[in-house]
């Protein structure tokens, strides 16, 4: 498969992506969809794959449209549009839901009276005399003598809550384990289920320690005298697909390929004007860069043309007696700097163009003396201005520099 993709142009990254995405998309296939829809997973695939080996590849070729991003980063990002898929699925899971609800047929259904008995069974005495109860079967509420059609083929719960009616309500609930009705045997006429609650006593410090134990009893006898004012008990919860491929439910299969085609379309046509948007911005910065190079060279050109062949010390009149030494021009004499000497302290404030006066013995260029120290009172030195040459100069080698000539 690897080497089917990179002949097809695929890059390393773009071949990733394709494999985590595939390995995303056929985990939620197996975990998400019941075996018994094995045609499903079958179209799912055929149509899924290829399109996930197309955003695959737009995905990756445009993740960095406005910067450039780590490959970890491309991933996530691809398999944030992979999960774009069961979002879609919870929601044609809500909307069928209610349908789905009216739809579960009665003929499983067999209608029984709900008789129920409280009694208490220990504690202290102390908690209290009032008490409010309330009974749930799969979350419905329920009264005694109250008729229910339960499901034979589904399970359920009963729920018992005891309530303290004074200021401070103090509450105990217990939810039984799960309970069948079974198609034949005993139990298909009649089933009892019990439940202990405990009430604990929360308020105050004097009764903290009380509490009351309670038995619960539930006897849930076959009945058809009230099947038309029962109440319907359903499961306490549902199989996600089998909600959303309910019978009664119309062209839901549809929704969700056409669901999932319009996913992928949008993602891939947003991929497509980002990839788009990203190629024209790389098409202007070339065309930058080009017209940059063109006018560096063209700059090169006339510097050289400029120069005529000549030195850049001949261009820009520097005396033959003149040599450079870091920059600064030093030209024939016994001092250091030759003409350029004069002399300072190492504590003063001027220059000198003795050497030893006012006890000055340290040479240093007239260039770099004339910006830190004043000229010398008693040898008369002045400030002389640079001369234009030197300053051509260094303009001259500057210029070189940046077009890379050599002198």
């Amino acid at each position: 498969m690897e080497e089917f993709l990179e002949r097809q142009g695929y890059s390393r990254i773009q071949i990733a992506i394709f494999w985590v995405s595939a390995a995303l998309f056929m985990i939620f296939i197996t975990l998400f969809i019941p075996a018994k829809y094995w045609w499903f997973e079958i179209v799912l695939t055929l149509v899924g794959i290829p399109m996930v080996a197309l955003i695959s590849r737009i995905f990756a070729a445009s993740q960095s449209f406005l910067y450039n991003i780590s490959r970890w980063k491309s991933v996530v990002h691809t398999g944030v549009a992979i999960l774009l898929v069961p979002s879609i699925m919870t929601t044609i899971y809500c909307v069928c839901y209610s349908d789905y609800i009216k739809s579960i047929p009665s003929d499983d259904y067999i209608v029984s009276r709900i008789d129920i008995k409280v009694e208490r069974i220990g504690g202290s005495s102390s908690v209290g005399n009032e008490w409010k109860y309330e009974h749930a079967i799969n979350g419905i509420p329920i009264k005694d003598g109250e008729f229910a059609a339960f499901n034979i083929e589904q399970p359920f719960r009963i729920t018992s809550t005891i309530i303290e009616d004074d200021d401070v309500d103090d509450v105990g609930k217990v939810t039984s384990s799960k309970c069948y009705f079974r198609k034949s045997g005993d139990n298909i006429g009649k089933i009892t289920v019990t439940n202990k609650v405990k009430v604990a006593e929360r308020g105050g410090s004097k009764n903290r320690s009380s509490y009351a134990v309670f038995l619960v009893e539930y006897k849930i006898i076959r009945s058809d005298v009230g099947r038309y004012e029962a109440k319907k008990i359903y499961p306490d919860t549902f199989d996600f697909f089998d909600v959303c491929f309910y019978d009664d439910a119309k062209n839901v299969l549809e929704l969700v390929i056409l669901s999932f085609g319009i996913e992928c379309g949008i993602i891939a046509y947003v991929l497509l004007v980002i990839n788009k948007s990203k190629k024209r911005k790389e098409q202007l910065q070339r065309e930058r860069e080009d017209a940059q190079r063109q006018k560096f060279q063209d700059e090169k050109r006339t510097f050289v043309a400029r120069l005529g062949g000549k030195r850049l010390r001949d261009v820009a009149g520097v005396p033959e007696n003149i040599i450079y030494s870091d920059g600064k021009p030093i030209d024939e004499g016994d001092e250091k700097y030759g003409s350029f000497t004069v002399y300072v302290t190492y504590n003063g404030t001027c220059f000198h163009s003795r050497e030893g006066c006012c006890s000055s013995y340290k040479p240093v260029h007239y260039f770099d003396a004339r910006k830190s120290y004043r000229p010398c009172l008693k040898c008369k030195h002045r400030y002389i201005d640079v001369p234009e040459w030197h300053i051509k100069y260094l303009e001259l080698q500057k210029e070189a520099r940046k077009y890379e000539i050599e002198e």
